[in-house]
């Protein structure tokens, strides 16, 4: 039989962890691949992404041919980005407002061992401000 894919095997493992009996109301995704919503899937709602800060990850890899040869072939001009998601039903909190503010310098990369030159990659972080919900 065919291998499972990866997103197969990662849905299996997060629902399992997701449905078993304490489940985070606030779930943070790092470097996750924009459109690829598998917490959806297990019940979450997706509350702040970083794409408006993102870059895909050809770019967040110095479009370094080795990192790009090891990734599947439709991911190298995807969105790498932060994501936060809260529970869709029972969760205790509720979101108060969300942002992305970027954290990467201006700094220019002049080569070095790896002759890289141009700008940093842009790094964000995503955050949002919760209340409890009301009973």
């Amino acid at each position: 039989s065919a291998e499972p894919r990866g997103d197969e095997i990662g849905f299996s493992r997060l629902d399992a962890a997701t449905s078993s009996g304490s489940v985070p109301d606030i779930i943070g995704v790092q470097e996750s691949l924009e459109g690829f919503d598998l917490l959806m899937r297990s019940g979450y709602t997706k509350l702040i992404s970083s794409a408006v800060k993102a870059q895909p990850v050809r770019e967040m890899v110095y479009n370094n041919r080795d990192t790009l040869q090891n990734l599947p072939a439709d991911s190298a001009d995807k969105l790498l980005v932060n994501e936060l998601y809260i529970r869709s039903e029972g969760s205790q909190w509720e979101a108060v407002e969300s942002g992305v503010e970027e954290i990467s310098s201006d700094l220019l990369l002049a080569g070095g061992d790896a002759n890289i030159t141009g700008p940093l990659a842009t790094r964000s972080v995503v955050w949002a401000r919760l209340r409890p919900r009301e009973s």
